[in-house]
């Protein structure tokens, strides 16, 4: 059975993390590896974290969302590489095993789905990523990053992310992966919380 790190970068993340762990922690038929890492929060999230000794944590300053990412890269062992955003959570229990079974009847790199997001846990919109191309993201419509799950063997094509986009480089890193075969499903996977 394949392996995925799911790399979870979080910041003072006290009212949203359990309800993310308790996803990942439900995600079957697949090997899961989930991997904190804190920015060295102020509020309680490490000690809500350290609640769960299946948890990879690591808790110390850091550049920024992408900087925790490229340290989660680092520290993962999986097969596959999965986001999961602190205030994020997956839909379903089998998200994770959904993705990566395309992935592997499609033979394709990287994967990526839907998205709905949500305010107090109730919907506000569903987002539609749609296909990945040049003109879409022109247009500023880039999948939805939290879905995103990548073969480790893709690492050593794209490369890590980019800190020199500290607020879209989920997008500059999408720019990355243009013409690499991709499977794409187009239903929510993933609760993404506003804000």
């Amino acid at each position: 059975m394949s392996k995925v790190s799911i790399i979870t970068p979080s910041y003072n993340s006290y009212y949203t993390i359990e309800k993310c762990i308790q996803s990942v922690k439900c995600q079957k038929n697949i090997d899961t590896e989930h991997i904190v890492l804190d920015g060295a929060s102020v509020d309680q999230t490490s000690e809500i974290v350290k609640r769960h000794e299946s948890v990879k944590f690591f808790s110390e300053p850091d550049s920024g969302i992408y900087d925790a990412i490229n340290k989660g890269l680092y520290n993962s062992t999986g097969d596959f590489i999965a986001i999961c955003h602190s205030n994020d959570y997956f839909s379903r229990d089998d998200s994770i095993a959904k993705i990566v079974n395309k992935m592997q009847i499609e033979n394709t790199s990287f994967a990526y789905a839907d998205c709905i997001y949500v305010n107090n846990m109730l919907p506000v919109r569903y987002y539609r990523s749609g296909k990945l191309s040049s003109t879409r993201l022109s247009y500023g419509l880039a999948p939805a990053h939290t879905t995103l799950v990548i073969r480790r063997s893709l690492l050593e094509t794209v490369g890590k992310y980019s800190l020199r986009y500290p607020i879209c480089g989920d997008f500059e890193y999408f720019t990355r992966l243009l013409d690499i075969p991709y499977s794409y499903i187009g239903e929510p996977l993933v609760f993404m919380t506003v804000g």
